[in-house]
């Protein structure tokens, strides 16, 4: 059968989902377009595009990584033993796919391309460099034995000041007098 898109039928469901969990909320509204169902936010809030949603939680990542390195100077370089560590450093690894993700799927200014490309460059030369490190100081049999290197945390406090910099810069950028070029 040419030309026929199979959508499939859980509209009722999604419906009931949307109401049960935006009871009350008069200023979302569930739009059906094309088949899909769409979420409808009010003028107000036409600034929040995906594209500001990734720059905003990039920014909050960068903070993450500072406080991560804070953490790591005060048990000089162990592991700390903190539930916040251990789930931060997670969402860290989990920003690398995301990312990539966002750089695939995510329509993104010219400026704000930036912000996963240099996440992404971060992340893989970080491995790079943290296993040259630990090769010179040799791998630990534990991981409770394993102690970062200062300069690897330098590093990563180093890139999230730049990248904080970099999502605020990408944030501001359209009340900057800067002059874009179409593509």
């Amino acid at each position: 059968m040419l030309g026929l898109e199979y959508r499939p039928k859980l509209p009722n469901l999604l419906e009931l989902l949307a109401s049960s969990i935006f009871i009350g909320v008069s200023w979302i509204d569930f739009n059906r377009l094309n088949g899909w169902y769409v979420l409808m936010l009010p003028a107000s809030l036409n600034w929040l595009t995906a594209e500001v949603g990734y720059v905003v939680l990039s920014a909050i990542i960068a903070v993450l990584i500072w406080i991560e390195g804070e953490m790591l100077k005060k048990t000089a370089g162990k592991l700390p033993e903190s539930t916040f560590f251990h789930i931060s450093s997670l969402i860290d690894s989990a920003w690398f796919f995301i990312s990539i993700a966002v750089l695939y799927w995510v329509k993104l200014s010219p400026i704000a391309l930036a912000v996963p490309a240099a996440y992404g460059i971060y992340t893989i030369f970080g491995w790079v460099y943290g296993t040259r490190l630990l090769k010179r100081g040799g791998i630990p049999d534990s991981p409770k034995e394993l102690v970062i290197p200062t300069k690897y945390i330098a590093y990563s406090q180093s890139f999230a000041l730049i990248f904080f910099s970099l999502c605020l810069l990408v944030l501001a950028s359209p009340w900057l007098p800067m002059t874009q070029k179409p593509l």
